[in-house]
């Protein structure tokens, strides 16, 4: 039988010792006899779980172990396979001294011996109980969270890059919540809005409806109107033409008075010659008489032979009596138609300024009936042109109608998405008076 190379083994030994040292200075290590009880455990061992070695050494594992799970069928099925010499790893639980929870990611590693005998258990451990309070924090909050809570914030004590990875997941929940409160208020705001878009929509379509109905009716009365003012401006030309044939024949009238004043006024002198002949005959009758007298005086003088004389010169004077009387009579009535035809012609002559101031009345009055034609027209195109007008506004108005019905439904359509979004956006609620804090509840992992 060959013998071992001493040099060779102990070699091999030198470095095993030398990594295990290695180990003992980065891992927390423990070792165990198969029963579990405490053999000694390294300065990492200790520190992690806040023992002194004497405190330790000749006790069993389940110092460590919460006594739920020491009474539990996994914690003994845990050892038998250890006994088994079946390796072990996971992360567990454990208590240091004075209940401190204390997480561990570790392997249970059976040591045989020459004959495959378990020997004892050794432990390699590292402490990731800063990682564990960590994920179960991060873990508690991102629950809350999904709850639609963004005041939650971690307020556990952390170390290294926990506690930078604790501040900056607060930090973008203080800009979360911050976003969402924004937003939801955004949206309460656009919800108010919308719904006063949606009232002066629904508002201004029922205004519409009503102007539009207005606006028929103006339309009907403005035809109305057309038709009056067309009837009006007809009537006007009518009118017109009338005004100016009053005005021709109202001329023709003072000239016709004119020319009558002017014959009245040649009677009058006629009348007056007239009465200066009767004049002359009256003063004739008088000789005459006067003739006719001596006559008679001397026909009495001759006696007999004046008698046939005699008789001469009395009907000379009943001749001239006569001429007298008639002569006096025609003065009298020239007289008279001197009187008259003065009166007349004074009339005449009042008819005929009468008239004068007639014809520039009625010359006023047709120009003022050509004013009114002529604006009878204007007001009959600009009665055309309103109608025209009223037309386009018409148009105008039910287009309005119907586009601010459009917008009274999509204003409808927005609110009811609004009011979705609020529901939505109301999951996402924040107290910025209250902080939550996700406390540490770390899940048991025990060894199964």
């Amino acid at each position: 039988m060959r013998k071992p190379d001493t040099t060779e083994s102990g070699q091999a030994a030198r470095e095993a010792e030398a990594m295990m040292s290695a180990l003992s200075n980065s891992m927390a290590m423990i070792s165990f006899d198969p029963s579990g009880t405490i053999l000694q455990a390294n300065d990492n061992f200790l520190g992690a779980m806040g023992y002194a070695q004497s405190e330790i050494v000749g006790k069993h594992h389940r110092m460590f172990v919460d006594p739920e799970e020491v009474r539990s069928s996994a914690y003994t099925d845990f050892w038998n396979k250890l006994n088994q010499g079946l390796f072990h790893q996971g992360e567990y639980l454990r208590f240091g001294k004075g209940g401190a929870e204390v997480w561990i990611a570790a392997s249970y590693n059976p040591i045989l011996d020459a004959d495959g005998r378990v020997v004892k258990v050794v432990k390699f451990a590292t402490d990731i109980t800063q990682r564990k309070i960590a994920t179960d924090a991060l873990t508690k909050a991102l629950e809350v969270l999904g709850g639609g809570n963004f005041s939650i914030r971690l307020g556990q004590e952390m170390q290294g890059d926990f506690a930078t990875t604790r501040d900056s997941f607060n930090k973008t929940m203080e800009d979360l919540q911050e976003l969402f409160d924004a937003i939801l208020e955004g949206s309460q705001q656009i919800a108010q809005v919308s719904a006063a878009v949606n009232n002066n929509a629904e508002d201004l379509a029922s205004k519409s409806n009503s102007q539009a109905s207005d606006l028929a009716e103006t339309s009907t009365s403005m035809r109305q109107i057309a038709e009056q003012i067309r009837a009006t401006d007809s009537s006007a030309q009518v009118a017109d033409e009338q005004a100016r044939t009053a005005a021709d024949k109202s001329r023709r009238g003072s000239e016709i008075v004119a020319g009558t004043i002017e014959a009245i006024n040649g009677i009058v002198e006629i009348t007056r010659e007239v009465s200066d002949i009767t004049k002359v005959i009256e003063n004739f009758a008088f000789q005459t008489n006067l003739l006719s007298i001596n006559a008679a005086v001397e026909a009495a003088r001759a006696g007999e032979a004046g008698k046939g004389f005699a008789v001469v010169a009395t009907e000379v004077r009943s001749l001239a009596q006569r001429s007298a009387e008639a002569s006096h009579n025609i003065a009298e009535l020239t007289r008279r138609t001197e009187i008259e035809v003065t009166n007349g012609s004074k009339k005449a002559t009042a008819a005929g300024e009468a008239l004068v101031d007639i014809e520039a009345a009625v010359a006023s009055a047709a120009d003022l009936i050509d004013d009114i034609a002529q604006a009878s027209q204007q007001q009959a195109n600009g009665v055309r042109e309103v109608e025209g007008a009223l037309s386009r506004l018409d148009e105008s108005l039910s287009s309005m109608s119907g586009l601010a019905q459009d917008g009274a439904f999509q204003s409808a359509s927005l609110s009811n998405e609004l009011e979705k979004l609020d529901g939505l956006l109301s999951r996402f609620r924040g107290d910025k008076n209250r902080q939550h804090e996700a406390q540490h509840a770390p899940r048991r992992a025990w060894a199964s």
